[in-house]
C-alpha cells in the first residue's frame, strides 16, 4: 500500500518502508522479498536504488494480492451484515481510504491544470506537484478534517485550519478559487469512485468540503485585513540592502522597507513570507522563507540552497545588493508568545531561522524568561546565522542566560546571573559551555516528525 501511493518514479528503500509503516525492518524485508517473488514489486540495487511496484503490481487489486499471499479462504467483508470483528482496530481500511484520496487528488490536479494552466503561474508550487507532496498534503488535510468532524461534530479543528489558512494567505488564495477547486475535486471523486458515489455520498462530501472551505475563508479574511490589503493582494516590492554569505549553501538577504513607503505589518517572531520570483521560463514561482530578524526598517530572510530547488537556486545565483524582490505580508501561526513561563526552543539546520528571530526579539525587548535552546547541525561550518560581530543581539538577561554552540547536538541550560560574564558580545549564543545530548536520541525523535511545524527541516 505504501508503494501504491508513492510517485510513479519514486524508489523506496526497505528501511523507508519499515519506518513509514512503523514495523520492524526484518518484517518489511520479508514482505518485500515475497512480493518480489510474486512479481508485484521490482527492486533496484546499488546507490540510489530501492523498491517500486512492477507493472503487474500496479494493475493488481488488494483482493488478488491477499489471495496470492493467504490462499482462497473466505474473507470477512468490512461492511457485511455481520461486520468484521477487527473492523474497529483495522488499519487497512484507513490505508485504503488514503490510497483512494491520493488517487483522487492526483486526478484532480491533472484535470485542473490541464484546463487552468495559469494556476501554476504564481500560485501552486510546481516542484511539490512533481514530487507529489502537494497531492499528499491535500489528501491528508481533507481526511483529517472529515475524521475530526465525525469524532467531534460540535467542534472545528482550529489548529489544523489555522495552519492551512496562514499558508493560503501567504500565497494569495482568494474566495473564488474555492469554487474552482470544488469543480475539479468533485469531478475527480466521481471519476475514481464511479458508482460508489451515490447521491447521499456526494451530498455528504459536498457538505464536508464547504464546511472546510467556509471555515478557511472565515479565518483568511481577518488575516488579509491585518495585512492591510484585499484578498490575495499583500505583495510589496522590497530592495535588497545587503547580501551576506552565512555558509557555503546559505545566504541572508537584508531588505529595506518596501519601495514607495507604504506601511507594512511587522513580522511576528517565527513568521514567514512568500517570495515571488520570475523563473527563466517566464513562470512565476513562490516559496516561503522565515523572517530571521527584523529591526530598524530592515527585514532579514535567510535562504538555504536546496538540491533541485528552483527558487532557492535562483536567489543564490542572481540576487545582489540593490536588486528588488516581491514579498508577501508575513504570515504563520507558530510565533513567540508573550508571557513569563520558561521557553524551550528547538531547531536543526536551516530550521533555526525562526528561532533566530525569536532570540533577537527576546534580546531587544529585555525579556527575562528562562530559555532552553536545543539546536542541531552537521558541523560548525554548516551552522547558519553564526555571530557576525557586535550589535547582532545580546543576552536578554545580561547574565549569559542563553547557551548554545554550533556542531552536533547540544542541550543547554540557563546560567544563574551571578555566574554571568556580563553581556555576551556579538550574539546571545557566544562563549558558552553546552552539554552534549546524545545524537541518536534526537535523531530518532526527529524521524517521527512534527506535522505542520516546519522548524526541524531544511
Amino acid at each position: 500500500m505504501r508503494l501504491a501511493v508513492a510517485g510513479g518514479d519514486e524508489l523506496l528503500t526497505t528501511r523507508a518502508v519499515a519506518d513509514a509503516l512503523a514495523v520492524p525492518y526484518t518484517h518489511a524485508a520479508k514482505a518485500v522479498a515475497r512480493l518480489s517473488e510474486l512479481g508485484l514489486v521490482e527492486a533496484r540495487r546499488g546507490r540510489g536504488g530501492g523498491t517500486q511496484l512492477s507493472a503487474r503490481g500496479r494493475g493488481a487489486s488488494v483482493g488478488s494480492i491477499v489471495r496470492e499471499l493467504e490462499g482462497t479462504a473466505d474473507v470477512a467483508g468490512c461492511e457485511d451484515a455481520v461486520p468484521c470483528p477487527l473492523r474497529a482496530a483495522c488499519r487497512l481500511r484507513g490505508a485504503l481510504r488514503r490510497a483512494q484520496l491520493d488517487t483522487i487528488t492526483a486526478r484532480f490536479y491533472d484535470a485542473m491544470f490541464a484546463d487552468r494552466p495559469e494556476l501554476l503561474d504564481g500560485l501552486f508550487n510546481r516542484g511539490n506537484q512533481r514530487n507529489g507532496e502537494q497531492r499528499r498534503a491535500l489528501a491528508g488535510s481533507i481526511a483529517a478534517f472529515a475524521t475530526l468532524l465525525l469524532e467531534r461534530p460540535d467542534e472545528r479543528p482550529v489548529a489544523l485550519l489555522s495552519r492551512i489558512a496562514h499558508k493560503h494567505a501567504a500565497v494569495g488564495v482568494t474566495e473564488d478559487q474555492y469554487v474552482v477547486v470544488h469543480k475539479y475535486l468533485f469531478g475527480a471523486i466521481a471519476e475514481v469512485l464511479g458508482d460508489a458515489v451515490t447521491p447521499e455520498v456526494a451530498a455528504a462530501w459536498d457538505e464536508v468540503y464547504w464546511l472546510m472551505a467556509g471555515a478557511l475563508i472565515a479565518i483568511e479574511a481577518p488575516l488579509y485585513a491585518a495585512a492591510g490589503a484585499g484578498q490575495g493582494r499583500t505583495w510589496r516590492t522590497w530592495q535588497v540592502a545587503e547580501r551576506r554569505e552565512e555558509t557555503a549553501d546559505t545566504v541572508s538577504l537584508l531588505l529595506l522597507r518596501p519601495l514607495g513607503g507604504e506601511p507594512v505589518p511587522p513580522a511576528l517572531p517565527g513568521q514567514y513570507v512568500s517570495v515571488r520570483v520570475r523563473m527563466p521560463d517566464g513562470v512565476h514561482q513562490l516559496r516561503q522563507y522565515s523572517v530571521s530578524d527584523e529591526e530598524g526598517g530592515l527585514r532579514r530572510l535567510t535562504v538555504k540552497r536546496v538540491a533541485g530547488g528552483e527558487v532557492s537556486a535562483l536567489l543564490h545565483a542572481t540576487v545582489r545588493e540593490g536588486d528588488e524582490l516581491t514579498l508577501s505580508a508575513p504570515f504563520g501561526d507558530v510565533t513567540l508568545e508573550a508571557g513569563d513561563a520558561p521557553l524551550v526552543l528547538v531547531s536543526a539546520g536551516i530550521g533555526g531561522t525562526p528561532i533566530a528571530a525569536m532570540l533577537s526579539h527576546l534580546a531587544r525587548t529585555g525579556d527575562r524568561r528562562e530559555v532552553l535552546l536545543l539546536h542541531a547541525d552537521r558541523s560548525p561550518r554548516r551552522r547558519p546565522l553564526r555571530p557576525h560581530g557586535p550589535g547582532r543581539g545580546a543576552d536578554p538577561r545580561g547574565g549569559g542566560g542563553l547557551h548554545a554552540r554550533a556542531g552536533g547536538v547540544h542541550a543547554v541550560a540557563p546560567r544563574p546571573a551571578h555566574q554571568g560574564r556580563g553581556r555576551a558580545p556579538g550574539h546571545p549564543l557566544r562563549g558558552l559551555r553546552p552539554r552534549p545530548l546524545a545524537r541518536g536520541r534526537l535523531s530518532r525523535a526527529s524521524r517521527g516528525g512534527a506535522p505542520g511545524v516546519d522548524m526541524m527541516g531544511p
